[in-house]
């Protein structure tokens, strides 16, 4: 409406200015001729007095009135109506415009950010994103099939969005629900020792041995560091004699009546035959996958099983072939523990313990000692619970401290069991009998020989996997006879390892010793100067 208005009065205004020229020029000759004007104006008293003033008058009357009002009403026209159309009109366009692009998409965007998460559901669900660095795959494994395995390992370092937490609720629920679960099964947990009467059966073939009467550890209790009355677990190839399950078994619940019982644990035994051994692969890798301890769901049994029978120093498959060898040769023994922590368990693998045959000439000593050095390194791992391997590493101290330390207990303790008939007697004599004071003894010899081969000089604290490996292991041995000697048998376990997670190793070995690891070194080279009757003199 005020757009028409302006326009009529812009339109009435032209119309008057044009009528009103068209009179002046009507009257007077138009206002381009105004310069004519005086000409007749100085004439006309000359020619005709009485008329001429008459025409004098009039003519400028009209050109005085009309012309001013038409340069006033003209450019009043041009300035006030041709902006305020400009100005009025286009900017509203404009205006309107913008207003649709600016108000519809941002409101969208606005709405969503709008949407946070709660800070207790959030809590909550950073804490079981991040539960697979603790070993708990349950968050992790749903996770994958909702997001995918990129995203949900993303999950565990960065903030969801709003619809992410609410796709993964069931999956939290699942988690939450393993955790009441775990908590529970926890507060049941049996703390009566398992005893040493041993129960062996065949089953799905192969030979399968525990302590009699007590509980086997459900699939997914969290007992880790704790000494639990579950009973170890023995799994044997059926290609050995059935008595090497059951004394390799007794042989382990000895040294969990000793030093505690450490569990959940699994103890695989590989013997010569190839076949029998992929049987007991396979079983094993079918019970990785049904309790979910192959890596994020997507490392399945068949992955297992390639894994264990690759190439590689730790898999299964080596002690299989290290079984043939020994048979064939008529020796060799390799052990180890190679589960994860993450699996929950202890787990070992070991090839075929001859000394436990009746037809065997090697001495049953010798793979009971075996038996108790791999499990006391059950007693040392339980002592912390971190899952980053590094760390755990660090914990565990230097090769002289871990090895020497499993081997130093483990020789003791068989001389102390064996002596009092708590460790059974097998092929005590064999073709190699074994004496702890005699193992020792060959121990410090050949030890200070190889040292001064491979590593002259070098302190047992440098000794590694990599620079006098052995020599670590017998070197520290007499380390750990030396600390027993000095502060006590019993000061390793009960004043060392209590503190080794929080105050690190070095800082619990001085605690425990009241000195530096280093000064420790500078200590023992001298008692390696001793002379070999002396140092004898200091063993159990």
């Amino acid at each position: 409406m005020g757009g028409k208005l302006w326009s009529n009065t812009r339109l009435t205004h032209v119309v008057l200015v044009a009528a009103l020229a068209g009179a002046a020029c009507s009257s007077g000759g138009g206002a381009g001729d105004q310069d004519a004007a005086p000409a007749a104006t100085t004439e006309a008293p000359v020619v005709v007095t009485t008329v001429a003033p008459a025409a004098t008058t009039e003519a400028p009357a009209a050109t005085t009135t009309v012309a001013p009002a038409a340069t006033t009403e003209a450019p009043a026209a041009t300035t006030t109506e041709a902006p305020a159309a400009t100005t009025t009109v286009a900017p509203a366009a404009t205006t309107e415009a913008p207003a649709t692009t600016t108000t519809e998409a941002p409101a969208a965007t606005t709405t969503t950010l709008e949407r946070q998460i709660e800070p207790e559901l959030l809590a909550r669900f950073n804490v079981a994103a991040a539960a697979h660095w603790d070993g708990d795959l349950t968050f992790a494994i749903c996770a994958i099939g909702v997001v995918g395995q990129s995203r949900a390992v993303e999950l565990g370092e960065t903030e969801p969005v709003y619809e992410e937490v609410q796709n993964l609720l069931g999956c939290l629920d699942s988690y939450e629900a393993s955790l009441a679960e775990a908590a529970r099964l926890r507060a049941s947990i049996p703390t009566d020792p398992p005893g040493t009467t041993v129960g062996c059966s065949e089953t799905d073939g192969y030979r399968y041995c525990v302590a009699a009467g007590a509980p086997v550890a459900p699939a997914g209790i969290d007992a880790w560091g704790m000494l639990v009355g579950y009973t170890p677990e023995v799994f044997c190839t059926t290609d050995m004699d059935d008595r090497v399950c059951e004394r390799a078994t007794k042989a382990l619940l000895v040294g969990i009546e000793e030093w505690g019982n450490y569990g959940p644990l699994e103890y695989w035994v590989l013997g010569a035959d190839e076949a029998a051994a992929m049987t007991l692969i396979g079983v094993q890798c079918d019970r990785r996958a049904a309790r979910g301890q192959l890596a994020w769901g997507a490392y399945t049994s068949s992955d297992c099983v390639d894994g264990e029978t690759s190439s590689g120093d730790y898999g299964m498959i080596t002690y299989q072939r290290t079984s043939a060898d020994a048979v064939a040769s008529g020796g060799g023994l390799n052990a180890g523990r190679n589960g994860s922590r993450d699996w929950g368990i202890h787990f070992f693998t070991s090839s075929l313990l001859l000394g436990l045959s009746d037809f065997s000439m090697i001495s049953g000593r010798d793979d009971q000692k075996v038996i108790l050095h791999e499990y006391f390194h059950a007693v040392q791992h339980a002592q912390f619970d971190t899952t980053d391997f590094d760390l755990r590493d660090e914990l565990l101290g230097p090769t002289w401290f871990v090895e020497g330390g499993a081997e130093f207990m483990a020789s003791a303790a068989e001389k102390r069991l064996g002596a009092s008939g708590v460790l059974p007697e097998v092929n005590v004599e064999g073709r190699h009998p074994y004496v702890f004071d005699d193992q020792m003894r060959r121990k410090v010899v050949n030890g200070l020989e190889n040292r001064s081969i491979e590593c002259p000089g070098l302190k047992i604290g440098s000794m590694n996997r990599d620079t006098c490996y052995a020599t670590g292991y017998d070197m520290g041995a007499w380390a750990h006879a030396w600390l027993a000697n000095r502060f006590g048998a019993d000061h390793l376990m009960d004043v060392m390892f209590p503190r080794i997670e929080d105050l690190g190793w070095e800082g619990a070995f001085a605690n425990a010793y009241g000195m530096s690891s280093s000064t420790f070194y500078d200590e023992f080279e001298e008692f390696l100067a001793w002379s070999i009757a002396d140092q004898m003199a200091i063993l159990p």
